[in-house]
């Protein structure tokens, strides 16, 4: 199948995870285990039934197709967005530009594992970025922050009423 050569050299759109075990049984497809962590090359689930995937980041890394149905998106561990613009060096990072949100895979490593969410009308890819180059979005602490603005304005709109 030409997907598989035409999008080889290219770096995975998402994160998925292997619904069932799957034996490949030609050239061109992916033997699977159940549970396994995989990088979807991709994402063509509406208009075709399999699906392009490899088993690590990198472009020369074992590929194949699977049947879209034997795989499901993995959900981020948290997200963030960048601190820095990162130039790659090697063929599992990703370029990212300061201020681009994105959701980071798996525990705190030297690297993280991120999705960069589309930009400028680019899809966003999957790559390694350096941890220190990221920043978690603190949710929480704005819906605290929001609070405490509403709390004091609200304080300060009865003490002079």
């Amino acid at each position: 199948m030409s997907t598989t050569e035409l999008n080889s050299n290219s770096l995975p759109v998402d994160v998925v995870t292997a619904l069932y075990d799957f034996q490949a049984t030609a050239d061109d497809e992916l033997t699977i285990k159940e549970g396994q962590v995989l990088y979807l090359v991709e994402d063509n689930r509406k208009t075709e039934q399999w699906a392009l995937v490899r088993t690590r980041v990198r472009p020369d890394a074992p590929s194949g197709l699977v049947p879209w149905t034997y795989i499901e998106s993995d959900k981020p561990s948290f997200r963030a967005s960048a601190l820095y613009s990162f130039a790659s060096q090697i063929s599992d990072e990703i370029e990212m530009v300061a201020g681009q949100s994105l959701s980071v895979y798996g525990p705190a490593r030297e690297n993280a594992l991120v999705k960069l969410d589309d930009l400028n009308g680019q899809v966003g890819r999957v790559g390694y970025v350096p941890q220190n180059y990221i920043k978690e979005f603190q949710l929480d602490k704005k819906v605290d922050r929001a609070r405490l603005t509403m709390s004091t304005t609200v304080t300060y709109m009865l003490r002079w009423t």
